[in-house]
């Protein structure tokens, strides 16, 4: 864990998590802010993405329900739900960002969310999924995202 326990402290500017996206998106306006908060369960990262135009509530609840290991889901915000999302999982773990859909705000062309990044998510899938590529096993993302999600699948 980074930092002390029971502290939060702020990043105090925008965090790398906007970079990231922006390898994926280019184009997309994005904004993060991040704080410290030692749990052991995951972290909090806020986004915030600008859009060309106004944008929908409904729409951007559909976008973010097709991508892949995204979830959107309804509960109180607790960072202890991460824990709880895949209750097939003898350890509790999930491998997917989590995004409370009442969480997320619209103000003109601005989108507000806040995810929750279980301490498996993401890192542990993507890595697969290159491995699987730069193996040459899968030569497409979809192949190598379907293989990754199956072979996790086997131990959760």
């Amino acid at each position: 864990m980074k930092g002390q326990p029971n502290a939060i402290i702020s990043t105090f500017g925008e965090s790398h998590h906007g970079q990231d996206i922006r390898v994926i998106w280019p184009n997309l306006n994005i904004i993060t802010l991040a704080s410290y908060a030692p749990v052991n369960c995951g972290h909090l990262v806020t986004l915030f993405a600008k859009f060309s135009e106004p944008i929908s509530l409904d729409i951007a609840i559909s976008t973010l329900e097709k991508m892949p290991r995204v979830r959107v889901i309804d509960g109180s915000g607790s960072l202890l739900e991460l824990r709880r999302i895949n209750k097939s999982s003898t350890r509790c773990d999930c491998s997917d960002v989590v995004i409370w859909r009442k969480g997320i705000h619209i103000i003109g062309n601005e989108v507000l969310l806040s995810a929750g990044i279980h301490m498996e998510s993401i890192v542990i899938p993507e890595t697969l999924d290159v491995l699987f590529a730069m193996s040459g096993l899968e030569k497409k993302i979809d192949q190598a995202r379907h293989r990754t999600d199956l072979a996790i699948s086997n131990y959760l």
